[in-house]
């Protein structure tokens, strides 16, 4: 599958790297710094490529938006023409610009918005509510325990296209329903924030236990 990172930061860096390693064509853009995208594409080696966003979602059957909220306007106002009929996952955050409070919520929310800006695109929210070192280890495990990844959108077909790229990058794909669903993925960011704030240092991730 070919997959473009539009937003080769912390996260999306390391989900591109993921899921190079699993097989995947990544193309990364979307980075300030080229030497950032130069290292990205080394360890990613056969497998990855940087370009231009537009280039990268071009190429892709699958588009990871991974930038800050403040940026998604534009960043969709450049891209819209090149995602139509693609899978777009959603892993922003709509966060004020001090990064305190949720900007969208709780009677919308950033994945909806997204959504309705791309009609023809098949938005998927996912990989919002987990802390980018949990995503960088390359193991996910917490003892015998696969960590949970939260996701959810309207298309069916374009959520198990996700939910496999999510067990790519070593988590346990649970569906949470439509993308209205967005409205309780979000938050959770901020409950993973006060729990830092709680003094709890350790690796964490919220997550399902099944019983």
């Amino acid at each position: 599958m070919n997959i473009a990172i539009v937003g080769s930061g912390n996260i999306g860096g390391a989900l591109g790297l993921h899921w190079a390693k699993a097989g995947h064509q990544v193309m990364f853009s979307g980075s300030r710094n080229p030497q950032k995208l130069d290292a990205l594409v080394q360890k990613a080696g056969a497998k990855g490529s940087a370009g231009s966003a537009a280039e990268a979602c071009q190429f892709a059957d699958v588009v990871l938006l991974a930038v800050p909220w403040p940026e998604v306007e534009r960043v969709l106002a450049e891209l819209e023409q090149t995602l139509h009929g693609k899978i777009l996952i959603d892993a922003t955050n709509p966060l004020t610009t001090d990064f305190i409070d949720l900007a969208i919520g709780f009677s919308d929310s950033g994945g909806e918005v997204i959504a309705r800006r791309l009609p023809e695109a098949h938005v998927v929210k996912a990989f919002n509510s987990v802390g980018a070192n949990i995503i960088q280890a390359e193991s996910k495990m917490f003892g015998g325990i696969v960590p949970t990844l939260f996701y959810c959108g309207n298309d069916v077909a374009a959520k198990q296209v996700v939910a496999g790229l999510i067990a790519d990058s070593g988590f346990d794909p649970v569906d949470v329903g439509p993308i209205r669903s967005s409205r309780f993925l979000e938050p959770l960011e901020q409950l993973w924030v006060e729990v830092i704030k709680s003094g709890i240092q350790e690796e964490f991730i919220i997550s399902l236990l099944r019983r």
